[in-house]
């Protein structure tokens, strides 16, 4: 009982210090940025969650949901509870309002394309397509996914022996990964149809700490390692990482990762590539068939050219399309286009 209380423990502690929402790809490395231009500054207080979705930057914040273009220009506000409510980028913009017991999903205008009632244990609420929609519930000794239709309607409820870690959809197809706790820690994986049949299912002795699609490709990462599998979830090679630490991806050509060593590499055509960078533990964001490297105050394009200095901290980075970046500071985002 002990061995597995630890195991239980080290695999939560992974899960944790690993944020596997921010995993960046990019086309390629040939293009190179040299100057930025502000076109806007948005103030906010207190906490706020932000997410690229269809080339648009959403914010929630303050009550307030806003959806802005690569212009800066405001596409859609809306009055939305920002307490006790997440929001996620997924086939459409899924929110998740735990005060109301609400799922919803918008599309990029904000309007409202499905909505539903979720229990109070719900935990994770996503788009798998316009028509397939999931939540996760927690048990005391198990979980539950529901798969729900576009009118609503329950499609299936399937209990879980173990603790679910990620939801990816994969075309028509829904793929979960979750960890079941014996004698020893085994991370299994299920895809499953809309109406929750088992069309695969394989398993590891090592914790996925995320999934990822690319070229067609299923992308296991594990702590020192990504496997790569395909559509029927057989694998077809394996990539060696020493000590994954952090993961980045806003689209589907390219992903970047960085070592404990606080070094960044990215995988492309099924290779691990070393990025060289004149000081350790900088920040990465894919633009425009490239990337930005940024510290605390200064951003650089991918020669390590400094681009621009600040005199505040810099938080995040979120590219909005090919074309501009989101700069977060403690409280403000400032809008860049790239020239």
């Amino acid at each position: 009982m002990k061995k597995i209380t630890i195991l239980a423990i080290i695999a939560l502690l992974l899960l944790i210090f690993i944020n596997p929402s921010k995993i960046s790809t990019f086309n390629g490395l040939s293009s190179n940025t040299d100057s930025i231009k502000e076109i806007r500054t948005i103030d906010f207080t207190g906490e706020i969650q932000y997410l690229e979705y269809k080339n648009r930057l959403c914010l929630l914040n303050d009550n307030e949901l806003k959806i802005i273009d690569e212009e800066g220009k405001d596409i859609q506000t809306q009055e939305m509870q920002s307490g006790n409510t997440k929001i996620y980028s997924n086939i459409y913009i899924d929110v998740l309002n735990k005060n109301d017991n609400k799922g919803f999903s918008l599309d990029e205008n904000g309007n409202v394309a499905f909505s539903t009632k979720v229990s109070p244990e719900t935990f994770l609420y996503e788009s798998i397509n316009k028509y397939v929609f999931v939540d996760a519930l927690k048990g005391s000794e198990k979980e539950t996914l529901k798969i729900l239709n576009n009118d609503g309607e329950v499609n299936n409820r399937i209990e879980v022996d173990g603790k679910i870690t990620n939801i990816k959809a994969m075309d028509d197809y829904i793929l979960m990964s979750y960890i079941s706790i014996t004698n020893e820690i085994q991370n299994k994986l299920i895809l499953y149809d809309e109406n929750g049949n088992i069309k695969k299912e394989t398993e590891f002795n090592d914790i996925i700490l995320d999934i990822l699609k690319m070229d067609e490709n299923i992308y296991i990462v594990f702590e020192d390692s990504i496997k790569i599998l395909d559509k029927e979830l057989n694998e077809k090679s394996s990539i060696k990482i020493e000590g994954v630490s952090l993961i980045e991806q806003n689209n589907e050509n390219n992903i970047f990762i960085k070592n404990y060593q606080g070094n960044w590499g990215y995988i492309k055509d099924g290779k691990y590539r070393s990025i060289k960078t004149k000081e350790t533990n900088l920040n990465i964001e894919g633009i425009k068939d490239t990337y930005l490297l940024y510290s605390d105050k200064s951003i650089y394009n991918d020669k390590q050219k400094q681009i621009i200095n600040f005199n505040e901290e810099i938080k995040d980075i979120e590219a909005i399309g090919q074309d501009s970046i989101a700069v977060v500071f403690k409280n403000k985002i400032k809008i860049y286009k790239i020239l």
